[in-house]
């Protein structure tokens, strides 16, 4: 449900922001790691640290709207 939300941010920040998907099926390691406890869950990274996370699928204009505010884009 989120996927083409998110492929279309990727489209619209080319060059500026990088976006990669996790199953967390298959990587549980990563998902204990960044305490995942709901799908989806979005985690918003600057030099390696999270800086933000948002739970659950959300409208594009949300998450872009998320997105320069996090970003100050």
């Amino acid at each position: 449900m989120l996927s083409p939300v998110i492929e279309q941010l990727a489209t619209d920040y080319a060059g500026r922001i990088r976006f990669a998907k996790c199953n967390t099926d298959e990587n549980q390691q990563m998902a204990y790691q960044l305490g995942i406890s709901a799908i989806p869950s979005l985690f918003f990274f600057q030099n390696g640290t999270v800086i933000h996370k948002v739970s659950g699928a959300l409208p594009k204009e949300h998450l872009d709207m998320q997105i320069k505010t996090v970003y100050s884009i």
